[in-house]
């Protein structure tokens, strides 16, 4: 089984997060048995789901590279919207018991202890998320892995409420006012609900195939700088994302009199330029159409003997206009 150096880089990455999750739950159920602070049991509540939520990712990141095979001819990319949107679940499902258990004992008084040693396990924890948050996200966004972005924004949100944890200890500590304690946990809760929804509505749209205008203007904003003048025009153009492999549909137009082997240059130069800035476990399905007469106004090949009307202005391709199905004329 072949599996892609990002890929290997991306399990690698994966298995330091779930091992520093383990880490920093105990750090937290420490902090909880010192300081009996619903917030931080909170806070380490939400570091079980990096747990769980780590663990099936690593899994989903294995399979996303298997290649792809007579019933998946798509591949198995697929499986870290399904990882991505499970862990959004078990966010979102974790911060609602929270919230209601919280609400339900609001009123209980619960005393708090050992500030001081709760506030150094707590700003360790916060180190190690930070870390660890930003190079999942960095990594993640550099070899196009939606689940190594989900868990990044994981951590660094862990890393955020640890953050509200410690400003709550600091006021408990100044004012002694520890009803402050269950205030701060409703906002963590609504914190995680919100994050978990977020996850949910992104996984959700890659499983339904919904338009990415992000990445689509991200591949024309690169298409716009580089673009040869025989790519004349581009229309019908979708991209979709299958983990970290694009699947990208288009219809290409270059000058009419080309021959078939010249129409196959350009689709190759075209691909090889996507390639060159996208990784190179892509799919393409390029149509070629023929240039019109209309198409001359737009069309910069200067050495074109077969013109009809001068060129005007090259048109900028964006998502309005590569989006639909037809030719584009000044």
């Amino acid at each position: 089984m072949v599996i892609l150096k990002n890929t290997n880089e991306n399990i690698k990455l994966q298995w330091l997060i779930v091992g520093s999750a383990v880490v920093l739950f105990v750090l937290k159920i420490l902090a909880y048995i010192f300081t009996h602070s619903s917030a931080v049991l909170t806070d380490a509540l939400e570091t079980i789901i990096n747990i769980l939520a780590g663990s099936f990712g690593l899994y989903s990141l294995y399979l996303s590279a298997v290649p792809k095979d007579q019933d998946h001819p798509y591949g198995h990319g697929k499986i870290e919207f399904i990882a991505s949107a499970f862990e959004g679940l078990l966010i979102f499902f974790t911060g609602a018991i929270l919230l209601i258990f919280t609400l339900i004992n609001f009123g209980v008084p619960s005393p708090i202890e050992s500030l001081k040693l709760g506030i150094i396990l707590i700003v360790i924890s916060v180190f190690i998320n930070c870390v660890f948050g930003f190079i999942a996200l960095w990594k993640g966004k550099k070899n196009k892995s939606i689940l190594l972005e989900s868990s990044g924004k994981h951590l660094i949100l862990d890393a955020l409420t640890s953050i509200v944890v410690l400003i709550n200890f600091l006021v408990i500590q100044i004012t002694h006012w520890v009803i402050f304690d269950k205030i701060i946990t409703i906002l963590l809760t609504g914190i995680i609900l919100f994050q978990g929804w977020k996850i949910i509505r992104k996984s959700v749209a890659g499983i339904m195939d919904e338009a990415d205008y992000l990445l689509l203007q991200e591949v024309l904003k690169k298409i716009n700088v580089h673009r040869d003048p025989n790519w004349i025009d581009l229309h019908n153009l979708r991209v979709i994302k299958y983990g970290h492999h694009l699947h990208i549909d288009c219809h290409l137009t270059v000058p009419w009199y080309f021959n078939v082997k010249e129409s196959h240059i350009e689709v190759k130069k075209f691909e090889d330029f996507i390639s060159q800035h996208f990784g190179e476990s892509n799919e393409y399905f390029i149509h070629t159409d023929s240039c019109k007469s209309f198409s001359c106004n737009i069309c910069s090949k200067k050495e074109c003997v077969h013109r009809t009307a001068a060129f005007k202005k090259t048109l900028e391709w964006n998502t309005q206009y590569c989006s639909n199905n037809q030719q584009h004329k000044f």
